[in-house]
């Protein structure tokens, strides 16, 4: 009996021995898998995106410089260290000047951005900065040069322009006239040398064959008339239009004649010979219509006078031959003369508006030919001419040569 039950065990056992070796093997079990890796690509990129967004609404607009001056290589947007800090000394003194420069209106129409101070020249600021950077006109601007770096095209121009003056970490620029429309006169801060004290001065700067000296000879011969009498006249070339020797020549004559208080006379002489009307008509008669409408009218308008028509003119007026031909042959000298003269106030660069046309009053303040009278009469309100209306007229009393 106990034989058969161990018997039993035994089989019970060996079956499940059996059962253990012909069972199916378990598989080893499977790791835990994360999110598919192009699931956290998507995921980078979208938290790349996110950030560019809040990037952008949180950091300022980028603004840029309008006109051609912009500065696309300079990181720094802030708009108050990109501020141009300006001085303009000006004085009070030149009743027809401006507490302004004409190079605020370019910095305007680049997109310059700056902020001026205004300095009165008499004041003690004035005279400090008319000192340390040796002003010569005003008024006249002075220029932040490390701010306008930020600038590439302005700054360039600043850097090669010959009227401009870099001194210190400043640009000194002086009153230029960049605007056709407009003629913004200047103050010498020195009286120009080698002029009258005597009696008040008046210095035409020209060129006689300019079709703006043509179109405002009226209007001079009015002034003349008024003062010639009362003021030193001086006629000095600045060279525009005139390059041939007879008309290079001409306006040496006109300052030789000046003189000797004498250009008045010569240059009507010439301009009666110069704008002698289609009619032909007499030509020692010099009439409204051929002053007027020398430009449009004149057979000769355009043409140099030559050097008999010159010689002409001359004869028919009071000038001492002697003393004007060595004045004429000493004309290289002359010329000379006229070119440092107009050196003095900036007339003979270019890039400047006007060249010609200009008149220098007591040798100080400049002015066109309309603001003549004004400004000596404002310098010199006891000339009896400033203080009464003429009804005369300018033909009347110059009608016959």
């Amino acid at each position: 009996m106990a034989e058969n039950v161990k018997t039993q065990e035994n089989s019970e056992i060996k079956e499940k021995k059996e059962k253990f070796i012909n069972a199916p093997k378990k598989t080893e079990k499977t790791k835990k898998e994360g999110f598919p890796l192009y699931l956290v690509g998507l995921m980078l990129i979208l938290g790349i995106l996110i950030g560019i967004a809040v990037m952008m609404i949180t950091q300022p607009e980028q603004i840029p410089i309008n006109g051609n001056d912009t500065n696309t290589t300079n990181p720094i947007n802030d708009l108050e260290y990109k501020t141009v800090g300006v001085k303009v000394v000006y004085s009070a003194e030149c009743e027809n000047c401006v507490n302004k420069n004409t190079i605020e209106d370019l910095f305007n129409i680049r997109g310059v951005l700056y902020e001026v101070e205004r300095v009165e020249a008499n004041s003690e600021e004035g005279k400090e900065l008319i000192n340390k950077f040796d002003i010569t006109y005003l008024p006249t601007a002075i220029v932040d040069a490390e701010k306008l770096k930020f600038y590439q095209k302005t700054n360039t121009d600043f850097e090669g322009n010959p009227n401009i003056r870099k001194v210190i970490s400043s640009f000194v620029v002086p009153e230029l006239n960049l605007s056709k429309e407009h003629y913004f006169p200047i103050m010498l801060t020195e009286k120009l040398g080698g002029c009258n004290t005597e009696k008040p001065s008046v210095i035409q700067f020209g060129d006689y064959y300019t079709e703006l000296n043509a179109k405002s000879r009226s209007s001079l011969y009015d002034f003349l008339f008024d003062f010639n009498k009362s003021i030193d006249f001086r006629y000095s070339f600045v060279e525009e239009v005139s390059h041939d020797e007879n008309a290079l020549l001409a306006n040496v004559f006109l300052m030789c004649a000046s003189e000797q208080d004498k250009y008045i006379e010569l240059e009507r002489q010439f301009t009666s010979l110069y704008c002698n009307n289609p009619f032909k008509g007499d030509e020692t008669i010099l009439t409204s219509p051929e002053i007027n409408g020398c430009w449009t009218l004149s057979d000769h308008y355009g043409t140099p006078l030559s050097q008999i028509e010159m010689d002409v003119a001359l004869g028919r007026t009071s000038i001492d031959t002697n003393k004007f031909v060595e004045c004429v042959n000493n004309q290289k000298q002359v010329l000379i003369n006229a070119k440092y003269t107009a050196q003095e106030l900036g007339l003979n660069l270019k890039g400047t508006y006007p060249r010609t046309g200009i008149f220098l009053i007591d040798c100080k303040e400049t002015t066109m030919t309309s603001g003549i009278k004004n400004t000596l009469c404002s310098n010199h309100p006891e000339l009896e001419s400033c203080s009464r209306e003429n009804n005369d007229t300018a033909e009347e009393q110059w009608i016959f040569l």
